[in-house]
């Protein structure tokens, strides 16, 4: 007869170590689950105390498989917040490394998801800009500490690998699909020149410099206190290279996945791009100009790849979860479409493809 695994409790294991990590805590009132999307998490939890007080407590359930590694999921997240200690990160408290839990400040009830999905422009607005002030810090600081933290990076998120994810992501788009199904009429010649086009748009996007920063970056991950009106960038267990407009772009870019009525939405605008571009022109040392021309470029592919996700999930069923994650697919393929239309600069290559494609 064999015997079981033993299991350990996670809530078992934060009553034991909280003593230890905050241990000038006030008393425990709860322990509850994280919930998302009116779900409960089966790996975070929120830590109440009797004044009021919160922590949250995260497993990282493959940290185990980083252990001894320079990438070290608790390590990285730990030594990135401690460093960024000016930046709108969570304060790290403490973590038990051998159960792959991590003790975080409290941020918030609320991700900038839901406020982008409540459809409410002002707010949405407000917290995006926010957003955008903050992103630029902390681009600033990682541009700063990038040699020192070059050595945390995650296996495979490598400027390599991100150039080649890149360029493999042309395959993806099926103009002539993408025609079809709204009604465009372009023929086969056109679509051929699209195709070009937006090939040289991706080539011009893909030169610009990386950056080191999260490799998880979506509209989810930023959480919002509305009492405090103040937004906190989550999740920087794992550093890669990427594009900071990339990045920027799919943090203020919300997909509503898994959410009832739940859709794409932006609430990206010129003005907001122009203010983006400033701030970042005084860390990128470059024309803000170039700067904004990329945001609207990374704003454009990221929904004409997300429509043509959609199109194929639809067309050919092979891949369900999308629609499980994606409800609502037509409405969500009008809302792509309107996106498209979104002009956020003066670029003439994306507004060419805008002019054809929006």
């Amino acid at each position: 007869m064999t015997s079981e695994p033993h299991r350990t409790d996670p809530v078992d294991v934060i009553h034991k170590h909280l003593p230890l990590i905050l241990p000038d805590a006030p008393p425990l009132h709860r322990i509850s689950p994280v919930l998302r999307n009116q779900q409960p998490l089966s790996t975070a939890w929120q830590l109440t105390f009797t004044d009021g007080s919160k922590v949250i407590v995260k497993k990282q359930v493959f940290a185990s498989f980083t252990r001894g590694k320079l990438h070290h999921i608790l390590t990285v997240e730990k030594e990135v917040c401690d460093l960024l200690t000016e930046c709108a990160l969570p304060k790290v408290y403490g973590s038990v490394e051998d159960q792959d839990l991590i003790f975080l400040e409290w941020c918030g009830d609320h991700t900038l998801d839901d406020i982008l999905q409540d459809g409410d422009d002002c707010q949405s607005r407000f917290y995006t800009q926010c957003v955008i002030n903050a992103y630029s810090q902390i681009c600033s600081e990682l541009r700063r500490l990038s040699s020192s933290l070059s050595r945390r990076v995650f296996p495979g998120c490598g400027i390599h690998e991100t150039r080649s994810s890149w360029q493999a992501l042309k395959s993806q788009i099926n103009l002539s699909q993408f025609s079809d199904h709204f009604g465009l009429g372009l023929s086969r010649s056109a679509c051929s020149d699209l195709e070009t086009l937006l090939h040289r748009l991706m080539d011009s996007l893909a030169d610009a410099e990386p950056h080191l920063g999260p490799t998880d970056y979506n509209a989810r991950n930023i959480v919002l206190d509305t009492k405090m009106r103040s937004a906190r960038f989550i999740e920087f267990s794992k550093l890669g290279w990427d594009w900071p407009e990339r990045r920027l772009t799919q943090y203020v870019c919300g997909s509503g996945a898994g959410i009832t009525g739940g859709t794409f939405k932006s609430a990206l605008n010129t003005e907001l791009c122009a203010g983006y571009a400033d701030l970042a022109s005084q860390w990128a040392c470059e024309a803000s100009s170039s700067i904004q021309a990329r945001l609207d470029g990374h704003h454009f592919i990221y929904h004409l790849v997300a429509a043509t996700k959609l199109l194929e999930a639809l067309s050919s069923g092979a891949k369900p979860h999308i629609l499980d994650l994606w409800q609502r697919p037509e409405q969500r393929l009008e809302d792509l479409y309107a996106l498209l239309a979104f002009r956020l600069s003066r670029d003439e290559v994306v507004g060419e493809l805008r002019t054809n494609l929006g």
